[in-house]
């Protein structure tokens, strides 16, 4: 359905000094870099940056890179932010140039933006959204994703700890911004995100801009100990979720134990919070992600809940649903 085409051309940078200073810029080792197309010189500052699985360093202005992926009859482009370490996954339409498409906020597991990940992104695209998926650890290494091995485990739990939560919110609020400031997107907006990335897509739905947002087994969110001088207050502000929510958790998953998922619930239920909560028997932490270097991935149950992401995003995005009006209320009791 979605085509390689030419990319939108980004917006004008904020008169704002950038965050993040980087040398060098990478990209996940497994995106297959085609072949680029030049954007103004004064629309990004010039850095050299290099691209990890090529081993060569390219100067001079940043650029468009374009990747093709293995789904069938669908591409997309991927922009990088250099200032906020940002990747963009961006559909197209043949024939349709001026294309909108709804945005969403996707959020990386503690090993940042890498291959299992990025093919996420790209399935997201696949069905008609922008994606933009933030590098979280920017503030302190280069957005090269870590490898799923102790080393880059043990970097990214505490690179996650180390990490602000207003750092957190920043990044949020960029990535947002960068969704909206496209002139191909609607304005409608989601987020989702798995691990880390579950948490800070429900942390990404505190602002109102967010219509919906899917949270894959979510962490630290039960325990408030996202971030630096925790605990956090993501659940103590969930009545500020005006958007719908999707909760998914694994019954095995160690991170987030039954007495954990059962207060994550019981607050969004008091707190009034339109939500919907799966469950999956037998399934362990992380089991979307399709690298097998830990066992956990389920393939079957991916696609399962690949449906419950198409289905809230589909309702809620892509439809005029006007002002929501009443919670329920009673429901008739009858057979």
């Amino acid at each position: 359905m979605f085509y390689l085409s030419t990319p939108p051309t980004p917006p004008p940078l904020s008169k704002t000094p950038p965050r993040l200073k980087l040398s060098e810029l990478y990209l996940p080792n497994d995106i297959n870099l085609s072949n680029s197309l030049s954007i103004p010189q004064n629309a990004y500052r010039r850095v050299p940056y290099r691209c990890a699985h090529q081993g060569r360093r390219r100067g001079g202005i940043n650029e468009y890179l374009t990747s093709r992926h293995s789904i069938p009859m669908s591409s997309e482009h991927i922009l990088t932010d250099i200032y906020q370490g940002i990747c963009l996954f961006h559909p197209s339409i043949p024939g349709y140039p001026n294309a909108k498409f709804p945005g969403v906020a996707l959020f990386s597991e503690i090993y940042q933006v890498t291959g299992p990940v990025a093919r996420f992104a790209r399935s997201i695209a696949s069905a008609g959204y922008i994606v933009a998926a933030p590098s979280s650890y920017h503030d302190f290494v280069p957005s090269t994703p870590l490898a799923y091995d102790v080393p880059g485990t043990d970097l990214g739990n505490a690179l996650k700890a180390k990490k602000t939560l207003a750092s957190y919110d920043a990044d949020s609020s960029a990535t947002i911004d960068a969704l909206l400031a496209l002139p191909t997107c609607t304005g409608r907006l989601g987020a989702t995100g798995m691990c880390l990335g579950g948490h800070l897509a429900i942390r990404c739905a505190l602002d109102p801009r967010i219509s919906a947002a899917v949270a894959y087994f979510a962490t630290d969110l039960h325990s408030a100990t996202l971030g630096a001088n925790n605990p956090d207050d993501t659940l103590a502000r969930c009545k500020e979720i005006k958007g719908e929510l999707v909760c998914i958790h694994g019954t095995l998953d160690t991170h987030v134990p039954p007495a954990g998922r059962d207060k994550i619930r019981l607050k969004l239920r008091e707190a009034g919070v339109v939500f919907s909560w799966f469950e999956v028997a037998g399934a362990q932490h992380a089991f979307i992600r399709d690298e097998m270097s830990k066992g956990r991935f389920d393939g079957a149950v991916t696609r399962v809940c690949w449906g419950m992401l198409e289905e809230v995003f589909g309702r809620v995005l892509r439809t005029e649903l006007g002002e929501r009006v009443g919670g329920g209320g009673e429901v008739e009791h009858v057979c």
